[in-house]
């Protein structure tokens, strides 16, 4: 009962009770967030087929974003990036880009999308994800 009675009086007098408020301008930085990669024609192609690979991202801050492309391996050629298409709307972007297989492999890919906070928030975050890509041998020569 005696510490029913602390308690009681600990949350009358808010003493430790209430969550500490945001100081005016300490308003934290948070990550983007990758919601989706597409691959049209499909994440299975033929070498010398063209695909496009599709990432959409939103910040839940409303922060401007940027894509980056990379690939992780070398094990055969591939052409691009080529950024084909960009679409921001509200706090969501959508970037596009085009690759070549120019041989059959297994492609290591990685999209990293990062914001661009404004400076009384903070450091810039990102969010990325790895996948791979598939060629087999194609039917067709490269151009």
């Amino acid at each position: 009962m005696r510490l029913a009675s602390c308690l009681a009086l600990l949350w009358a007098l808010g003493a430790g009770c209430q969550p500490r408020s945001a100081a005016a301008g300490d308003d934290p930085n948070r990550a983007p967030v990758i919601g989706n990669v597409s691959f049209n024609p499909a994440k299975f192609v033929r070498a010398c087929e063209p695909v496009e690979i599709c990432v959409s991202a939103s910040d839940p801050d409303g922060d401007p974003l940027t894509v980056a492309w990379q690939r992780l391996d070398e094990a055969a050629p591939l052409d691009g990036p080529t950024v084909t298409r960009s679409d921001a709307s509200g706090n969501t972007l959508t970037e596009c880009a085009r690759f070549l297989p120019r041989r059959a492999a297994a492609y290591q890919l990685e999209v990293r999308v990062s914001d661009t906070p404004p400076r009384r928030r903070g450091v810039v975050l990102r969010d990325s994800l790895k996948f791979p890509l598939y060629a087999a041998e194609g039917t067709r020569p490269c151009p």
